[in-house]
């Protein structure tokens, strides 16, 4: 007799106390199975092989156009899919064909659409986003675009919502749809980041009585409160100046870094299903969202970023940092990423393959210098004149001349050299320190960085048709000295 068949013949009260075990290990088994992926999804099953059969002639095709591409790329050569790859472990949290964009009021620069009910309450979502990489000063950049008074912040600086957040916190069923205005992942994202922005926005006035930002409630906050103060005679000519060539001229920014190159979630994207590399990523998300946005992009020197990432974010984990662990990650990492370019694509390598390593931290971050492989998947989605690539170090040396660029880009009026100077005077923000206690990265380490960025900074500006993206000018310098 087995031991459940025992269980069945026992009193109602042990039978009862043996499902509620079987009740409570269960709930056990499905949380563990969801943190598994939602929060160590470095972690999943390294067995896993996702490579099996990538030659197979059958490729994924996905029942709808959900996005138009501006390129020649198609999703079956992006999917790679073939039927003996392994199903998801994941229900799909969204699909990109339910995905419904607004349709934008032609009085307002930035898109918004009215919703609620009657149709009575303005929704914004960004006109202009500023992606990036860590460590490429993108945050300081953002503290100064905001000081402009025709351009308004989301609630937080990287709301990072269509890169993380929407994988995390969305309550949306597949296909929820409000007031037939917008679809449910991109009203959450307005309703939950720009809300207050879509206030100011309504009112054509930034900081506006009615909007929360009557109390300050950040850094940035402040000082764009300050610039308010010191300059409101500037600000009101460029408003009036505004209001003449379009009704509501005021226009919203996110700063969330993580749209280029965190597609970690990339597997809970429906049509992605069984493909073994991402046919669809973030950029395509924000292509619904906003189809005519403003891409800005900032690049630091690859070898530099990598040693500046290790040292920042290892402080910030309150982990330990050393010249010699730094090499040891940057030797680790380029072994195994040029060991899966001999039998991989160079998208599988740096979107799928990086992801089966140690913890986030646990590793030299390089794939993520690898700007021309995000920046080329971004260009499938949206024509090149919707963006403006910056260098870093050019921001740096002349943050004048950066934001005057940024200016004419955005279509907003530029500010008076004494505006400009103040904007750009304050004290930089984000930026790393503990580089001066440790020192300069050993000279070999900064060869095997060399070495493995030189062939990535070449298809970089042979992209961009821009030699500056070569960084010689930093390279050569730092060689000589």
């Amino acid at each position: 007799m087995t031991r459940v068949t025992k269980m069945l013949k026992c009193p109602k009260s042990r039978q009862k106390s043996f499902v509620l075990l079987i009740l409570i290990v269960g709930q056990f088994l499905v949380i563990g199975g969801i943190l598994k992926h939602f929060v160590f999804i470095d972690t999943f099953d390294t067995t896993r092989d996702m490579n099996k059969g990538r030659n197979d002639k059958s490729l994924y095709v996905p029942t709808s156009n959900t996005t138009q591409r501006a390129s020649t790329s198609t999703v079956e050569d992006d999917c790679h899919y073939n039927q003996s790859a392994p199903s998801m472990q994941f229900k799909a949290v969204y699909s990109l064909s339910q995905q419904v964009t607004p349709h934008f009021l032609p009085n307002y620069k930035n898109p918004c659409w009215m919703d609620g009910p009657g149709e009575q309450r303005l929704m914004c979502v960004p006109y202009v986003f500023l992606i990036g990489v860590p460590k490429c000063g993108t945050t300081d950049l953002y503290s100064r675009i905001v000081a402009h008074p025709m351009i308004v912040p989301p609630r937080l600086k990287e709301p990072n919502f269509l890169s993380r957040g929407v994988f995390w916190t969305n309550k949306c069923k597949q296909g929820a749809i409000y007031n037939i205005t917008a679809s449910c992942v991109i009203h959450q994202f307005a309703e939950l980041y720009f809300q207050r922005a879509s206030v100011d926005i309504r009112n054509n006035f930034k900081w506006s009585e009615e909007s929360d930002r009557a109390t300050v409630n950040s850094s940035y906050d402040a000082m764009v409160l300050y610039f308010k103060d010191k300059f409101k005679d500037e600000w009101k000519v460029i408003k009036e100046n505004a209001t003449r060539k379009i009704e509501n001229p005021i226009i919203a920014l996110d700063s969330s870094a993580s749209y280029s190159w965190d597609n970690n979630y990339w597997e809970l994207v429906a049509e992605n299903t069984g493909c073994t590399e991402p046919a669809y990523l973030t950029s395509d998300l924000l292509a619904k969202v906003n189809p005519k946005a403003k891409i800005m992009m900032l690049m630091r020197e690859p070898v530099s970023r990598a040693f500046s990432d290790y040292l920042y974010f290892q402080r910030r984990m309150n982990k330990e940092q050393s010249l010699d662990q730094f090499h040891n990650w940057t030797v680790n990492f380029i072994t195994k990423f040029e060991s899966c370019r001999r039998h991989n694509s160079l998208r599988y390598c740096t979107y799928v393959d990086v992801r089966f390593r140690t913890g986030v931290f646990d590793r030299a971050r390089l794939e993520l210098g690898l700007y021309h492989v995000h920046i080329t998947e971004w260009f499938k989605r949206f024509p090149r004149d919707q963006f403006l690539f910056l260098r870093s170090e050019t921001y740096s040396s002349d943050p004048v001349s950066t934001l005057r660029r940024v200016y004419d880009f955005l279509g907003v009026a530029q500010l008076s050299q004494e505006a400009m100077d103040a904007i750009t005077n304050t004290t930089r923000i984000n930026q790393t320190s503990r580089k001066k206690d440790l020192g300069n990265m050993w000279p070999e380490t900064k060869t095997l960085l060399t070495k493995f960025y030189s062939e990535h900074i070449q298809k970089l500006s042979q992209l961009l048709g821009d030699d500056s993206f070569t960084w010689r000018d930093i390279l050569d310098h730092n060689q000589s000295n």
